[in-house]
């Protein structure tokens, strides 16, 4: 069943931009559409899925994906039993479209497009055949060979048919396209999900928002730190800088800065 917690509370921690995405995704949450959540390393990509998760009342299950992951990791896994003989375990997608919960693929950008092709019928038609001969149907119409057969749920379980919950939702999380990896948002993952970015916080709009997070820190440490995240992302764009690999200072990792800052002058202070 759903998660009760306090969405007010939830939603107003949030930043100004991430309360306009989250809205934006409850606005597609209520069409029934998939979403892509796009933003750097550290922008609050996960900070708005939990978010949204939690307004909702949502049980999440999160999938890890990697750059050698294939279509047998993403939807059925061959195992072997005690006795040797070969059973095919699902995956937490799998699992999630039957209980109703909200799928999380994180790190989609990590896996080859091909991969991401797999789900293209699930997410469409909330309907897909398995390595293991069994289907996943629709709710409705799942419901409505049951209203015809007169079969019951364990005699449609018996037959390897099994009812998507009409709650289960997929929310991929990745970076964008660049040219410094494979282009994994293809024409067939794009018509998967509705896409939102979320807002890069720099410049002032950072200095600002770090400023109403942590009010003890002198100003000047803050503009100084904010300085140097500007120039580290710059280096990092740029590819003539030794720094061209090096990944940019995201908000979480400043965050973590300037508790620490804060924590370290406290103990000097007592």
């Amino acid at each position: 069943g759903p998660v009760r917690t306090d969405w007010r509370g939830v939603f107003g921690a949030l930043l100004p931009e991430q309360r306009d995405t989250v809205t934006a995704m409850l606005l597609d949450h209520a069409t029934q559409t998939d979403m892509c959540v796009l933003g750097g390393p550290g922008s609050g990509k996960t900070t708005i899925v939990r978010a949204f998760a939690a307004i909702l009342g949502y049980v999440v299950s999160t999938v890890h994906f990697f750059q050698d992951m294939t279509s047998r990791d993403i939807l059925q896994r061959r195992s072997t039993d005690i006795d040797g003989a070969t059973v095919w375990e699902n995956t937490t997608i799998i699992r999630a479209a039957v209980r109703g919960e909200l799928a999380v693929l994180d790190g989609t950008h990590r896996t080859p497009p091909d991969v991401m092709s797999n789900l293209d019928r699930l997410c469409h038609d909330r309907d897909i055949e398995l390595f293991d001969g069994s289907r996943l149907m629709r709710w409705d119409r799942y419901d409505a060979i049951r209203q015809a057969t007169g079969y019951s749920n364990e005699m449609m379980e018996a037959r390897r048919l099994f009812r998507v919950h009409e709650s289960f939702r997929i929310v991929a999380v990745g970076e964008p396209p660049s040219a410094k990896q494979a282009q994994w948002v293809t024409s067939e993952t794009m018509a998967c999900f509705a896409f939102h970015t979320v807002p890069e916080v720099a410049g002032e709009r950072l200095a600002a928002v770090l400023r109403a997070l942590y009010p003890d820190q002198q100003d000047e440490s803050l503009q100084s730190l904010v300085q140097f995240a500007e120039q580290l992302r710059r280096a990092s764009n740029d590819s003539t800088s030794s720094l061209a690999n090096q990944r940019a200072l995201s908000l979480r990792q400043l965050r973590r800065i300037c508790t620490r800052t804060t924590n370290a002058v406290q103990d000097v202070g007592h």
